[in-house]
């Protein structure tokens, strides 16, 4: 389900990790560097990213301010004659970007490629004229309200191979040659799924030279089909711990890592270090279990996943464990700014 005008709502992603020099595109056609459309003449349009233009309003059949200034852009785009909807939400300057191609429905406003209750705008004489109808998911985007569930919320049922994606977190940004890196930060992380029909890379960095702890994890199943469980994806995990002088030391500490002494410290490469290894990342399928999204009914299909090892129910995620009120301090989706009075048009 795309973001609609008027019913923004909160994305969560998988968040994976990558440590990169600079922005990049994956082949051609899916540009995967958050650079946000440059003139006004798109649709829906962009918001708090300095183009005029875009449908930024909510409440009351789009008639306020959204008290939510987070950068968002969304437009059609068409990429070997297929639709998509491209989204650009926040601002890698700030710590956080996401963008994302999601193939269109036949519907307008609709995906194909994602579930959740579509919004309704008054006019069509359907349903009731409230805001909740308005909104549709983005009511109640996390599913606060346990009567919403991943029909409603569409959380968790994104059909992966009609989705391209990156995510990133942390890391810092270059204005100037408009390029995002990790370049020494504390933290830094890389979500990215190039392709449609392969599944994502994910790697993360964490660096603290004050303690002189470091860590480096990457997980890239980018040459993976969803269809594939027998294969692997290609892992690094490396950690670096500092060195331990205990009090009252006299004996100088030498070597490094775990070569000589205890207290000097450690450091592990899973390449090298680990004894017995049995890597399943990766080692996942996905089945489409056909159907669509319906205007009225939002019946949307979201498939299923199956792992080699374990296993995880997306669909059914406490996704409310993620909202922080510190950064979202309107609440979460329409119904969290009716709410808070942020916003009052046709609140039921």
């Amino acid at each position: 389900m795309p973001v609609t005008p008027g019913k923004k709502m909160l994305i969560i992603a998988a968040t994976g990790f990558f440590c990169l020099a600079s922005l990049f595109s994956f082949g051609a056609d899916f540009s995967l560097d958050f650079a946000q459309p440059s003139t006004s003449g798109f649709f829906p349009g962009s918001c708090n990213t300095g183009v005029a233009g875009g449908l930024c309003a909510t409440a009351g059949a789009a008639q306020e301010l959204d008290p939510d200034t987070t950068p968002f852009s969304q437009e059609s785009v068409s990429i070997d004659g297929v639709a998509y909807w491209h989204q650009i939400i926040g601002d890698p300057e700030q710590g956080f970007v996401m963008e994302v191609y999601i193939t269109q429905g036949g519907l307008a406003l609709l995906s194909d490629g994602s579930g959740g209750r579509p919004s309704n705008f008054p006019g069509g004489g359907l349903y009731r004229q409230d805001l909740d109808v308005q909104s549709g998911n983005g009511w109640d985007p996390l599913g606060l309200n346990p009567a919403n569930d991943f029909k409603t919320t569409g959380n968790g049922t994104g059909t992966p191979t009609k989705v391209v994606m990156r995510q990133v977190l942390g890391g810092s940004w270059d204005a100037a040659s408009e390029t995002w890196s990790c370049n020494g930060a504390e933290f830094c992380s890389d979500f990215t799924k190039a392709a449609l029909g392969t599944k994502p890379r994910i790697i993360q960095t964490v660096n603290d030279a004050s303690e002189g702890f470091s860590a480096f994890f990457d997980l890239d199943m980018s040459s993976i089909s969803y269809a594939d469980d027998t294969t692997a994806g290609t892992l690094i995990n490396t950690v670096t711990l500092p060195a331990f002088v205990p009090v009252g030391a006299t004996v100088p500490m030498t070597g490094s890592g775990n070569t000589s002494n205890f207290n000097n410290g450690g450091s592990f490469n899973m390449a090298t270090d680990i004894q017995n290894s049995a890597v399943t990342g990766g080692r996942y399928t996905w089945t489409n279990t056909g159907g669509s999204d319906g205007y009225q009914t939002w019946n949307f299909e979201e498939g299923s996943y199956s792992y080699a090892d374990g296993g995880m129910d997306q669909l059914n995620l406490n996704w409310g464990s993620f909202f922080d009120a510190a950064q979202n301090p309107f609440g979460t989706g329409n119904e969290g700014k009716c709410d808070s009075g942020a916003i009052t048009g046709s609140c039921p």
